[in-house]
Order: C-alpha cells, then sequence, then structure tokens
C-alpha cells in the first residue's frame, strides 16, 4: 500500500507485523506449548510402557551382553531410559530396533523372545522413534524459510 506524501511521490508505508526472524520465533515458541500440550499424555503412556513392557525386555534378552560390563560392540542398553534426549539415544533405539526386526539379537544361542514380546516391543520402539522425528520436524519447519 502507499500513500502520497506533500511532494506528490508515493512512500511506502511502513507494516505493522514484526519481521519473519520475530515470526519464526513466535510460531517456535507457539508449536513448543501445542507440542508439549499434545505429547504429554503420550508421554505418560509411552513412559509407563517402557517400564512395562521394554525395560523388561532388554533386562532379560539384552542386558546380559549389552549391560555395564563389558558392553558388547560398546552398547549399553541398561541405562536406557525410554526417552530419546539425543541423538544418541537415538541410534541406540533405532539400533535395537533393526536388530529385532532382522532377527538378528539376541542371538541364536541365547533365550529368545515369543513373537508377541518381539512385537510388542518393535511396536513401542517404532512408535517412540516416529513421535521424536515428527516433534523435530514440528520444531524445525518453522525456520526453513
Amino acid at each position: 500500500m502507499r500513500t502520497q506524501n506533500q511532494s506528490g511521490y508515493g512512500t511506502a508505508q511502513r507494516s505493522h507485523w514484526p519481521g519473519s526472524q520475530l515470526r519464526c520465533w513466535f510460531a517456535g515458541i507457539v508449536l513448543l506449548v501445542c507440542t508439549q500440550a499434545t505429547f504429554a499424555d503420550g508421554d505418560t503412556d509411552r513412559a509407563s510402557a517402557f517400564k512395562k513392557t521394554v525395560a523388561p525386555f532388554l533386562k532379560t534378552y539384552c542386558v546380559k551382553c549389552h549391560g555395564a560390563k563389558k558392553p558388547k560392540g560398546d552398547r549399553r542398553f541398561d541405562v536406557l531410559s525410554g526417552r530419546i534426549a539425543d541423538n544418541n539415544d537415538l541410534i541406540d533405539l533405532q539400533d535395537i530396533l533393526d536388530q529385532l526386526n532382522l532377527s538378528e539379537m539376541p542371538p541364536p544361542d541365547e533365550a529368545q523372545p515369543s513373537d508377541d514380546e518381539r512385537r510388542m516391543v518393535i511396536a513401542w520402539l517404532t512408535g517412540a522413534i516416529a513421535d521424536y522425528h515428527t516433534t523435530q520436524r514440528r520444531a524445525n519447519q518453522c525456520c526453513d524459510d
């Protein structure tokens, strides 16, 4: 929108909207608040399912080789909390998921989980990883200008 000044030449009228940088920060804050509210119950359910299903599974089938004493492959699964706090947690959970999907772990000479146990842990891992990626993507979307 242009207005005319006294000399008759048009001048640009300044917009009262904040710059894209400020809008990006505002959108990020709104998104963060909404995301936290949306996933709050899911986080509680996911943490409960981890404690009830995944942690005992890891203790039974994984921690013998991937625990505090000489963890094979430099992987310690006895310290996992079920929360993906950083890329290291994400990599550990993704590695567990891959090994379970390929039926590579536990090794054939070790105790094996039932198909139902394996499916439940695979479902939990898949959901946790998908939620993490969705949250990260949403957090990054506002600033992709």
